[in-house]
């Protein structure tokens, strides 16, 4: 049934009580799903952040993310900053989620440009085009 959805994007499925076998159920099937960039396991009985499935699904995400940012520069379809839980592609210490992701004051505006930098890094695109994906036109206003 996920795999068939493209207008599913991410998932917070934090503070749920889901156990292992149930984790690593979804993240095989989230895996799966071409167009999922994000979901927040945090603070589940079965979720691990160092396990085999969490680093499967880490990569599944950052596919699908280089695959929205490379669709953005053809479509003009943003990719949008609710759908990135950070620790979800490997940040754990980026805070980003925690703060209502609003890219407003310069804390989270630093925490954002990590982001794009991290993404950038780890698919292999310029932060000059992930950056674009996530703020259009509005880029410059940013920096």
């Amino acid at each position: 049934m996920v795999t068939c959805d493209s207008y599913l994007k991410c998932l917070n499925l934090r503070h749920n009580k889901i156990k292992k076998e149930a984790i690593e159920n979804l993240s095989r099937a989230m895996a799966a799903h071409h167009d999922f960039v994000s979901c927040d396991m945090r603070d589940n009985p079965g979720f691990h952040p160092g396990s085999e499935t969490n680093t499967l699904l880490k990569y599944a995400f950052l596919k699908n993310i280089r695959k929205s940012i490379l669709q953005y520069h053809k479509t003009r379809m943003r990719l949008k900053l609710e759908w990135i839980f950070p620790h979800a592609i490997g940040m754990a210490g980026n805070n980003l989620d925690d703060c209502g992701k609003k890219v407003i004051g310069n804390l989270n505006r630093n925490l954002f440009l990590k982001l794009v930098n991290k993404i950038a890094h780890q698919i292999e695109l310029s932060f000059e085009k992930c950056l674009a994906a996530f703020m259009g036109n509005d880029q410059d206003e940013l920096l």
